[in-house]
This record gives C-alpha cells, structure tokens and sequence, in this order.
C-alpha cells in the first residue's frame, strides 16, 4: 500500500520517508526554458484588459481607504487636541465621545 502525505519530509512510501525531490525540469536549459515560458505569460497577463482594470480598482480602492483612515485619524487628533469639551460629551453612562 503505498502512502502520500504533505509536509517537510516528501511523500511516505510504505512507511519509510522520501528525501523531498522538486518535480520539473532538470537540467539548466530546460529550467531557463520554463522561466521564460512564465516571463512570457506574466507579460501577457499585465497587458490583459481585464487585468489592467482589476489592478486600477484595487490602486483606487486603496488610495480611498488610506486617505479615509488618515482623514479620520487627523480628525481625531485634532479633536482631542483642540476640542476637550466635544471629546468629553458622554454617549453611553461610562463611555464619551473620545473613548
């Protein structure tokens, strides 16, 4: 019966461990082969449409984020600076505005 289990030591092999042997080429001009191959794919997705749309959501999606933590941060701090009587209204019976 032969046995497969993930992990550092490889595959289990009738209960004996296998030195872990990475699958793929194996000689230096097939591995060049294989980098280029997915050098070429890499450049043809980052020139994909739909590619080029998903990654100008995600930049504007996190400018919009950042700049809105930041905006509230600021306001924050200038709060509790400037405006101790605001910060110090109570909204439940132990908790204020500042808490």
């Amino acid at each position: 019966m032969v046995e497969y289990m993930e992990g550092a030591f490889g595959r289990r092999v009738d209960g004996r461990s296998e030195p872990f042997r990475p699958r793929g080429p194996r000689s230096a001009e097939a591995r060049r082969r294989a980098r280029a191959d997915v050098a070429r794919t890499c450049e043809r997705m980052s020139v994909d449409p739909g590619f080029v749309k998903l990654r100008r959501r995600f930049a504007i999606q996190t400018i919009v984020l950042v700049s809105g933590f930041l905006l509230s941060y600021l306001t924050y701090l200038l709060f509790a600076a400037y405006a101790r009587e605001f910060m110090a209204r109570p909204v439940l019976a132990p908790v204020n505005v500042a808490w």
